[in-house]
């Protein structure tokens, strides 16, 4: 097996660790916070309303200046909820991104890579890249009752998609070209 290849593939475990880690945490975090609103009063969200792909940052820090940021003990439930919902979708189409790029990889490293496996795989990964778009383009936030909203155009979930889908093309073309090659011989 190709060398590249397999350093792909163990940095995709990698990831699929890291993500289920880091996604654990985040659930368990938010959960508590619904059950324990003033628990966490340490904890504080920054750039919370903004936009674009991620939940806002997260930092712990007992002496801090919250100004701009905001604790997580003053979120109400419902904009807690929002920001476990949108943040546990960018975690599964996370998860389901890096398992479509492993199949795509087992495929390659099997010198089976132009077939409809992998195209469909692209194709997946393109409608994964835009649903993390239109998740991405908004948020809001409602906290001490001012409702904030804010909209953008995200990028680089969208480049991701329009990639996976010009590969599933490319893919596609190279399918014909083996097919047409297996037909000569």
């Amino acid at each position: 097996m190709n060398k590249t290849i397999s350093y792909a593939k163990n940095l995709c475990y990698l990831i699929y660790g890291l993500n289920i880690i880091i996604f654990v945490i985040f659930l368990g975090a938010m959960t508590y916070s619904l059950i324990q609103p003033q628990a966490l009063d340490n904890v504080i969200i920054t750039d919370s309303v903004k936009s674009g792909v991620g939940f806002g940052n997260v930092k712990i820090c007992s002496a801090c200046s919250v100004e701009g940021d905001v604790l997580l003990s003053d979120i109400n439930t419902f904009s807690k909820l929002w920001l476990l919902a949108r943040g546990s979708a960018f975690f599964l189409i996370l998860f389901l991104v890096v398992n479509r790029i492993l199949r795509i990889l087992r495929s390659v490293a099997s010198r089976e890579a132009f077939y409809g496996g992998n195209i469909q795989n692209f194709k997946k990964m393109a409608t994964y890249g835009f649903i993390a778009t239109v998740i991405s383009t908004f948020n809001f936030f409602y906290l001490h009752g001012i409702a904030q909203w804010h909209f953008t155009l995200p990028l680089a979930p969208l480049s991701f998609a329009i990639g996976c889908l010009v590969l599933a093309e490319v893919f596609k073309e190279g399918e014909s070209l083996v097919e047409d090659k297996e037909s000569i011989i």
